[in-house]
């Protein structure tokens, strides 16, 4: 897998194949999802797709009710919809949450290639089932307008995870990269055909992988506050939000102030998704000295007390 160096420039969030969008400096990440590149698009007919907003051909047909039900939607759909677009997009997205190493060492990661569905259905079957596509409409002259190649099909194909064991070098923040396929049906309203309302959508990762290194310069220590300066204490269930330092080991400090029951604290990263539980025992104290980004948050996720105090 691809290891590069990242110089400070302006962030660039569109779409590049030999480069997702990358860190501008200490406190600009960049987003977790790049911008959309379309790679081709092909219309479609009323009775070609299953639109959840008129799903008529999902309807029982063998009663005189099922049958005015059916064609009182077929009639608001012909009303209301001029046809359909399928189009074919690809997109870099974050498979795991950037982290910080102060030293080097040998890492495994892990992703996944393709999507979940049943082993007893064909890529074709299994994306006509996810889009609402009327069976056997996926094929050769719509693969061919979406720009469809062996590439995209091994994305669409049985899920495999796959895992990777790579030497990382420190004093460094690492983002993990993956591309994404997107397949999405647009409906074309007849009151505004060139706004496209979206009805179906279906996503799936690609073998594409890249860990992008952003070096940092001068690393910093954040000092840590003493216990009782400013510490917050959270009831079960309450969470506060602390600010966290880009380049400095943030140290976050937590006290069970129960002396009978065990305690947990759950830190989390704010709009990143990585997470630590830290279990305490009856009136216990623990630190956990972390490069966090930015800020993240403090949860008492068990049934105790806690008190918790950080670096500034």
């Amino acid at each position: 897998m691809a290891t590069q160096d990242t110089a400070p420039h302006e962030i660039d969030p569109t779409y590049h194949e030999a480069q997702p969008p990358r860190m501008v400096d200490s406190t600009a990440f960049p987003p977790t999802e790049s911008l959309k590149q379309e790679l081709g698009r092909t219309e479609l007919g009323l009775d070609d797709v299953i639109d959840p907003d008129f799903p008529w051909q999902v309807l029982a047909h063998d009663s005189p009710g099922g049958k005015k039900r059916v064609e009182e939607i077929k009639k608001k759909k012909a009303q209301a919809v001029q046809g359909y677009v399928v189009v074919h997009s690809r997109f870099w997205q974050q498979f795991r949450t950037p982290e910080y190493l102060p030293g080097a060492q040998t890492r495994t990661y892990s992703y996944t290639v393709g999507r979940s569905r049943s082993q007893s259905s064909s890529v074709e079957a299994g994306i006509e089932v996810a889009l609402g596509l009327e069976k056997g409409i996926f094929k050769g002259e719509l693969k061919g307008s979406l720009k469809w190649t062996t590439t995209t099909e091994q994305a669409f194909s049985e899920s495999e995870t796959r895992t990777v064991e790579q030497q990382f070098e420190g004093d460094c923040w690492y983002f993990y990269w993956q591309t994404m396929n997107e397949l999405t049906v647009f409906r074309r309203e007849k009151a505004s055909p060139d706004a496209l309302v979206q009805a179906q959508r279906v996503v799936a990762p690609s073998s594409l992988v890249m860990i992008d290194r952003f070096k940092v310069q001068q690393p910093r220590e954040a000092p840590a506050m003493r216990l009782g300066a400013g510490a917050v204490t959270l009831k079960k269930g309450q969470s506060k939000a602390f600010g966290g330092y880009v380049f400095a080991s943030t140290k976050v400090s937590v006290k069970n102030l129960s002396n009978n029951d065990d305690g947990e604290l759950t830190l989390s990263w704010m709009g990143l998704g990585g997470r630590i539980v830290v279990n305490l025992g009856p009136g216990s104290v623990k630190h956990v000295d972390r490069y966090l980004p930015v800020s993240f948050n403090a949860i008492d996720s068990g049934v105790t007390e806690l008190e918790v105090w950080t670096a500034t």
